[in-house]
């Protein structure tokens, strides 16, 4: 039995033509570079196994990577943190983990990863609310109140006035515009420092009792 000897290019040239051309049979292949077909066969099952077992190599060295620092002590401490006040800034949740946690060294921008991506919280506005506003005396109030009022006949659709007011300035413009590079948008205005104006408005259920403006005061001039 002869056995034909192929050259290492020759072995290369077919395998890549096999990888570029998907869905080329490889007998068609072995025949182009003069391979018998059960060789260029072996070749490619060989070359796609080794890149299988470079593939399952490479994702187990992603999976084992670096172990993760913060877990859920760290995600518990954190609730707890930005619960109690959600304007904590990152540098006081490290400065405050590694007073809680002994021994633990810790990046400011591992600790934001951390809660942007496992905790889920994203920074937005704030919303300022009064300490009294929920206090046990003010809420009991409320409450006393909206049942005095339940209980009485008022009725908003029959026998209700609602008063308001919204105060303005007269010469309100938006805060951007365009200019040129370099340059700062400039807008002429009569007076940069406006008077206020008031509306005052009363509305019901079949729609608008009486609206009016309250114009400014005009300063008393002194002698």
């Amino acid at each position: 039995k002869i056995y034909r000897k192929y050259s290492d290019d020759v072995r290369f040239l077919l395998v890549s033509f096999v990888v570029d051309h998907p869905g080329t049979p490889i007998t068609r292949a072995a025949d182009m570079f003069l391979v018998k077909h059960r060789t260029a066969q072996r070749w490619v099952a060989d070359f796609r196994k080794e890149l299988n077992e470079d593939n399952d190599t490479e994702s187990e060295r992603k999976k084992v990577g670096r172990p993760q620092i913060l877990g859920e002590p760290h995600q518990s401490f954190l609730k707890t943190v930005f619960d109690d006040n959600p304007s904590t800034t990152m540098e006081d949740a490290v400065s405050l983990l590694t007073q809680e946690f002994e021994g633990l060294e810790i990046k400011r921008s591992a600790v934001r990863n951390f809660v942007t991506q496992k905790m889920h919280l994203t920074f937005k506005r704030v919303s300022y609310q009064p300490e009294a506003r929920n206090k046990e005396n003010n809420l009991t109030n409320r409450f006393n109140w909206a049942t005095e009022w339940t209980s009485s006949d008022m009725n908003y659709m029959t026998n209700c006035v609602f008063i308001d007011e919204a105060a303005f300035s007269i010469n309100l413009r938006p805060h951007s515009g365009y200019a040129k590079k370099g340059e700062t948008p400039v807008v002429t205005v009569r007076s940069i420092r406006a008077k206020s104006h008031t509306i005052l408005g009363a509305i019901c259920a079949a729609g608008v009792v009486l609206l009016s403006i309250r114009k400014p005061v005009p300063p008393q001039l002194k002698k």
